[in-house]
């Protein structure tokens, strides 16, 4: 079994079209299959009260991209908006959400292979007054069924601007457990206004969401955060593990996060005004330790201009972070875990065209995803990530090998490889090593040679 931290997407030296027309393309999310297909949905405006949630696809890395016609149709009648995507390896499946304002309800939808159409399935649920904002994630429980979390932003009487979810089973690919649940009476105090939900799962089983929302009776915006396990407690309102991250208390407003997590690690990135110029900068409040303790570092913070909208993808300890300022995205990444961080590189290509808005961009393992301007109107455009990329090949035999490659543009570190032969083997059933460096290009060999057996 060949197991890397950091598949992560060849560079192109050109940022890519992913959905373009003479309507505007806004909300894009990112996402890959278990096959490495790239799938970005997003929003087309057709006008103030018609919206859409379309699906593009690559195959190639995103060098070229492709329409899919969702299960759910290309003109859906009202207002379908926000869309969100996670992989869950538990069962080789993208899935993802959006909100749908019409009915109102959350869509959910699955696929194994997003290049192909066909293979998609979708649900969804509905109760609240009001539906207006998505997030999306899983988590297993200890008998095997695994649960999709949907959760959203929206209204439940008397509670307006509040949090929502329910849960999905993954097979059969229907509603669980009690209809919906709601944060009316929070354990973390009143809020209202909430948006930008986002879904998170760490150490396998453990599960939950970040927003944020005005705090109390002030004006201010601060960062709530809650998470468990399904059986210690499926409604989220009463559980022990939940508190603002950040709660406007220093007399600056606190917006726009987003979370990534890896083995027991929390990575929140958002954007604070706390500067002496009262622009935004990216800071990161993380945890390695399955949230018992917190540190908070800054990402970037240029008090001349505004950072914003941060997206973060976290592989072991590298970290990415992409923002928009001064009409650019921008990349910075981090390799010890966000202690520190590198000098920022700007992504696209044509200078000054970046759409600044909530939700503008997005990252995930194989590049990013943001609004972009350049042909007169709003589109959505791609660009990879400056990282490696690992291939693996295997041949099998007398002599079983894995041919391990570096197709990326920057060196792979510390590659940490394992081959286990399951069958009745006699010799060389197990293998394992490190390459220290494979640079950009190079192939390496590795495995427990000659093997009796069957």
């Amino acid at each position: 079994v060949f197991s890397n931290p950091m598949i992560v997407a060849v560079n192109t030296t050109e940022n890519s079209l992913v959905a373009g027309s003479e309507q505007d393309e806004i909300q894009p999310v990112i996402g890959v299959d278990g096959k490495g297909n790239i799938l970005v949905a997003y929003t087309v405006v057709r006008d103030i009260f018609d919206t859409d949630v379309l699906l593009s696809a690559s195959t190639d890395g995103g060098e070229t991209w492709n329409a899919i016609t969702p299960p759910w149709g290309e003109t859906a009648e009202g207002r379908q908006l926000n869309p969100e995507m996670c992989f869950d390896p538990h069962i080789n499946m993208l899935i993802g959400t959006y909100a749908d304002e019409s009915y109102p309800a959350l869509m959910v939808f699955i696929t194994p292979d997003a290049s192909d159409a066909g293979s998609y399935q979708y649900d969804g649920w509905g109760g609240p007054e009001e539906i207006s904002d998505a997030g999306i994630t899983y988590t297993t429980l200890e008998d095997g069924t695994e649960l999709i979390v949907t959760m959203g932003t929206g209204a439940v009487s008397p509670y307006e601007s509040t949090c929502v979810w329910g849960y999905m089973t993954a097979e059969p690919f229907e509603f669980y457990g009690a209809y919906y649940y709601y944060d009316a009476q929070s354990v973390i105090g009143e809020y209202t206004d909430a948006k930008e939900i986002k879904g998170m799962t760490f150490s396998d089983r453990i599960y939950g969401f970040i927003f944020y929302a005005l705090v109390g009776a002030t004006d201010k915006y601060g960062i709530g955060i809650k998470w468990t396990t399904y059986e210690d407690e499926p409604d989220l309102e009463y559980v022990h593990n939940q508190f603002w991250l950040e709660d406007g208390s220093g007399d600056y407003n606190v917006v726009s996060p987003d979370v990534a997590t890896s083995g027991n690690s929390i990575y929140v990135v958002y954007c604070t005004n706390e500067n002496i110029y009262g622009n935004y900068g990216v800071y990161m409040k993380y945890s390695t330790d399955g949230g018992e303790t917190w540190n908070r570092v800054t990402v970037v913070d240029d008090p001349t201009a505004d950072d914003l909208y941060p997206a973060i993808y976290a592989a072991g300890d590298t970290l990415y972070v992409a923002y928009a300022k001064n009409g650019n995205v921008y990349l910075v990444k981090s390799t010890d875990g966000g202690a520190t961080w590198e000098e920022p590189e700007q992504i696209n290509d044509v200078d000054g065209t970046v759409s600044m808005e909530e939700g503008c961009i997005d990252i995930c393992s194989r590049g990013i995803v943001w609004i972009d301007t350049r042909n007169g109107n709003k589109d959505i455009y791609f660009a990879s990530l400056p990282a490696p990329i690992i291939t693996l090949s295997i041949t099998g035999g007398f002599g079983v090998k894995a041919n391990i490659c570096n197709e990326g543009t920057e060196a792979a570190e510390n590659l940490a490889w394992s081959i286990d032969l399951s069958g009745l083997i006699f010799v060389g059933k197990h293998a394992e090593g490190t390459i220290d460096v494979l640079n950009p290009g190079e192939c390496q060999n590795v495995g427990p040679g000659l093997v009796f057996g069957f």
